[in-house]
């Protein structure tokens, strides 16, 4: 692959374009790409050609690497910034040792050591910053091996003494899971096995004993198999097909038992639900970006459930096929599905809930997608009524909401579709 070289510029002249383009992007708050760290790369390249190798000019790129691995790219590149900086110190330390009598005879306040002093802080910052986290790691990795030696313990002690089919094992199998997904995020296949070894026993006993503690063991499941399924983007139509079944059990539940019906089991005291749905415009994204274990609640109360917590485990389940219908620009369905956690969202937190109005959010984006810009309207002229009120007139919420509004009003007058 051929590449342009300009000839018409010198190496020092080069040199200083990329510096100036560096500081350019930083000022301006570019997008944190991978642009910053090419350009870090040709100052490196000039350098060399331009300073000799004990020259202190080559550091100062290495303790930018360095330090914008760990800002910019975050903490995953924590070791790729130790070893940026650990380069640049000993840099640092070559030119001190070639020119230690020079640098005696020179003026403190000479601007070079200036220079150098602050790469050294930097380096230092950056070191620090760095080892902090690779220590955190060290020792999440340990605690997650010490914890999954003690769930593997306590499930063969619990196959032992109920069976290795009962429903004791099922919040263990879950916590393993999570144990796999926590440890391993770029490889969560392995939390996979679990999972569904976890949906087999509980859909098992569920149709067994058709009690309404088995049914919250097998939602629970369900969800939680369903959403490593779509976060990975493995068997999305299996996945449609196994919440469309559940929200099927559920109706057929409550037709059976009247007395246990959903709405019996609301409890108007409730924590927040878990949402997984933005509510922004790009909530019609598929932005799976994380899981949610339930196991703490299930562990501390293996055969009792809270009225609040069965209220949430129902929303986000529906949230995971609305997501679905959604990715699929099922719009329709979509809306069909949060008209009816709007239902019980209302009748378990009231209006003024901040669940709640983000369900009616995520209705006006999706107005707003379908272009019923005369509902869309409605809705957040509404949404922004219940935001005052909640969080205030000038929190952050309701002033989004205004800007979709003068949006929308613009869109009234002009009669042009909205950009």
């Amino acid at each position: 692959m051929q590449k342009n070289v300009n000839i018409l510029q010198t190496p020092n002249e080069q040199l200083t374009k990329n510096e100036s383009m560096i500081n350019e992007s930083i000022l301006n708050c570019l997008n944190k790409d991978n642009s910053i760290f090419q350009m870090l790369c040709k100052c490196i390249a000039f350098s060399r050609m331009i300073y000799e190798i004990d020259d202190w000019h080559h550091a100062q790129y290495q303790c930018c690497f360095g330090y914008f691995y760990i800002n910019w790219k975050g903490e995953k590149y924590a070791l790729q910034a130790e070893s940026h900086a650990e380069n640049s110190m000993k840099l640092i330390s070559l030119y001190l040792n070639s020119t230690s009598q020079q640098m005696n005879q020179q003026n403190s306040d000479d601007h070079a050591n200036l220079l150098i002093l602050c790469i050294v802080l930097l380096n230092y910052y950056t070191l620090a910053k760095s080892k902090i986290i690779l220590k955190k790691i060290a020792f999440e990795c340990e605690k997650y091996v010490v914890s999954f030696d003690q769930y593997m313990q306590a499930l063969k002690f619990i196959e032992k003494t109920y069976g290795p089919e009962s429903k004791e094992v099922i919040s263990v199998y879950h916590a393993l899971a999570h144990i796999e997904y926590q440890s391993s995020e770029d490889d969560m296949r392995k939390s996979i096995d679990y999972f569904k070894k976890a949906y087999e026993i509980s859909n098992k006993i569920y149709y067994k004993e058709e009690s309404f503690s088995s049914m919250v063991d097998l939602i629970r499941s369900v969800y939680l198999l369903c959403t490593v399924y779509m976060k990975l983007s493995l068997n999305l139509d299996d996945t449609e097909h196994l919440l469309g079944e559940m929200l099927q059990m559920l109706n057929t539940y409550n037709e059976k038992n009247n007395q246990n019906s959903i709405e019996y089991h609301v409890d108007n005291n409730s924590n927040e639900s878990v949402d997984l749905m933005r509510i922004k415009t790009s909530s019609l994204d598929n932005d799976n970006h994380h899981i949610k274990c339930l196991t703490d609640q299930c562990l501390n109360s293996i055969y009792e459930y809270s009225d609040e917590y069965f209220v949430n485990l129902i929303c986000s389940l529906r949230s995971l096929l609305i997501k679905i219908y959604i990715k699929s620009s099922r719009f329709q369905e979509a809306l069909k599905l949060l008209e009816e956690n709007l239902n019980i969202q209302e009748d378990t937190f009231g209006m003024y809930n901040a669940q709640v109005i983000k369900t009616y959010k995520l209705i006006l984006s999706i107005n707003m997608v379908q272009e019923n810009f005369s509902e869309a309207f409605n809705q957040a002229e509404m949404c922004l009524d219940l935001e005052q009120f909640t969080f205030g007139a000038n929190s952050k919420q309701a002033k989004r909401t205004k800007d979709i509004l003068n949006a929308l009003s613009s869109y009234k007058k002009t009669g042009n579709k909205i950009n």
